[in-house]
């Protein structure tokens, strides 16, 4: 995933669910992590997220199984 964002130019948000302070994230907290990124960091077009697959419920926001 490192590889593939180095050779982007264009900015891009990176989380990483592994992280001790996520460990209560649900996918009913995306809304808000959207807002406190773009409120942050401005808007970006690409997300990259590590370890998606702890977060239940992530198929419906994702559109993916």
């Amino acid at each position: 995933m490192q590889q593939i964002r180095s050779r982007q130019t264009e900015q891009d948000f990176y989380l990483n669910f592994d992280d001790e302070r996520l460990v209560n994230f649900t996918v009913n907290d995306f809304q808000t992590l959207y807002e406190a990124f773009i409120e942050l960091f401005g808007e970006q077009k690409t997300f990259y997220f590590n370890e998606i697959q702890s977060i239940i419920g992530r198929e419906r926001l994702l559109g993916t199984s």
